[in-house]
């Protein structure tokens, strides 16, 4: 999957180089692959373009993911993400700063964000929005081996059960 990833990646930037989420996402293979160096390189084009064609929300995708890489900013991803307003993907950038950080405030943040999206959606869609989407997944399984909490709403509860609905005090 990975190596599909990458190629249908390397084909959208051939047609298209301007596209900076193509770029992050060949940067985010990149740090799974453990190539670091390639990482940085395609990240550090797609902040650049996305800087140009003024596109903050591009911006806050390449720094979360760049927050993974040696020596990267994560205060510069914590600070463009404050202003981050797209809801579908907002887990996913929380995600991916507590993959650099391992700092359980920023999964608490993924959680949140995930269990926010969920409440926008129909319940009968909850269940396939929790199993079928890798990254919510990813989520919940850190979640439960991270923070020791069985969340009933993994499991196909409503997302009033978990213990993270926002307005809530962390724990």
């Amino acid at each position: 999957l990975c190596a599909e990833s990458e190629m249908v990646g390397f084909e959208i930037v051939e047609l298209d180089p301007l596209d900076g989420e193509a770029l992050i996402l060949l940067g985010e293979i990149g740090l799974d692959a453990s190539r670091p160096d390639e990482a940085r390189t395609v990240l550090e084009e797609a902040l650049t373009l996305a800087r140009e064609q003024e596109q903050p929300q591009t911006v806050a995708s390449a720094l979360c993911v760049a927050a993974r890489l040696p020596g990267g900013d994560v205060e510069a991803a914590r600070a463009a993400l404050a202003s981050y307003t797209d809801a579908s993907t907002l887990p996913t950038k929380h995600f991916q700063l507590w993959r650099a950080t391992r700092d359980p405030a920023d999964l608490r943040a993924a959680k949140r964000a995930l269990d926010d999206l969920l409440a926008k959606n129909p319940p009968e869609h909850h269940h396939a929005m929790r199993t079928n989407v890798p990254v919510h997944r990813e989520i919940l399984a850190a979640w439960r081996e991270e923070l020791g909490d069985d969340d009933e709403a993994a499991d196909g509860g409503s997302p009033t059960e978990s213990p993270t609905r926002v307005g809530e005090p962390d724990v």
